[in-house]
């Protein structure tokens, strides 16, 4: 060959000739890179992979909507209990007794009026289980559930108070903002307990000597729960509301509890 002959051009990798090209046509299937088959393989693979990251993409979206919406639910229980305490100068009591001292009511029927429930028409003469409010069981305003929270039973609900000497429900007793000597930002109001079926009417609520300062505790039904992932949302005396996460210090949350405790606190 002499110096000024063309030299032939090197046989190309047929990995590097892009399938459907008129060169990747002409090649031997046993030269052609990758099959047909495989391309298809690795197709479904990849097609996959992206539905599976939609699918998450769209759950995560949704969830964040919930708890959004959650949170909306909360807010409006902080806009009742403020309208409350201006109509009667003081919070609602966790619970009204009769003259045994059994209870009759709870906190969220009081607020009956103040969250579009007033057409219900709930009868303070007889028990919150009594035969006219027995039918009013499956009428449970949507703001007393969290939209995340669909394993529970139907018609209880996802928010109730801690009740005790130190926090803002001391039982029959209401409180008012002049007891507060923490700030109503950094107290806690209103809780999630998904855990703990409470019909919406029953004055049942979670109990402050009793109750595990570990946010979402799967050991016991005495703690702070949701159907959230990572934590709960709770609602402050200011009428804000807030997401703890399962990882909250235990000492905070009972800073976070009390209304006079004098504890510095803050929530994260």
């Amino acid at each position: 060959m002499s110096f000024f002959e063309s030299k032939p051009e090197p046989e190309q990798d047929p990995l590097f000739l892009p399938p459907g090209t008129r060169e990747w046509e002409k090649q031997e299937r046993k030269d052609a890179g990758w099959s047909r088959a495989t391309l298809a393989f690795v197709g479904l693979i990849f097609a996959a992979f992206i539905a599976s990251a939609i699918v998450k993409g769209i759950g995560s979206a949704r969830e964040a909507a919930r708890t959004a919406s959650c949170s909306c639910h909360l807010k409006q229980l902080g806009l009742a209990l403020h309208t409350y305490h201006e109509d009667y100068g003081c919070f609602p009591p966790a619970y009204i007794v009769d003259s045994q001292g059994r209870k009759m009511h709870s906190w969220r029927a009081l607020l009956l009026p103040y969250v579009g429930g007033d057409h219900l028409k709930y009868d303070m003469n007889e028990p919150w289980d009594g035969p006219n409010n027995r039918k009013l069981w499956d009428q449970m305003p949507s703001t007393y559930r969290c939209p995340s929270d669909d394993t529970s039973p139907p018609n209880t609900t996802s928010y109730v108070a801690v009740v005790g000497p130190n926090t803002m429900w001391p039982g029959a007793k209401s409180v008012s903002f002049k007891h507060f000597r923490d700030s109503s930002s950094n107290t806690i109001a209103v809780v999630e307990g998904k855990n703990l079926a409470v019909p919406w009417l029953e004055p049942r609520d979670l109990e402050e000597e009793s109750l595990s300062l570990k946010i979402n505790d799967s050991s016991t039904n005495t703690s702070l729960s949701s159907a959230h992932s990572e934590g709960v949302m709770v609602l402050l005396a200011d009428g804000s509301a807030k997401f703890l996460r399962s990882t909250t210090d235990p000492q905070l949350l009972k800073a976070l509890l009390t209304i006079a405790g004098g504890e510095p606190a803050s929530v994260p």
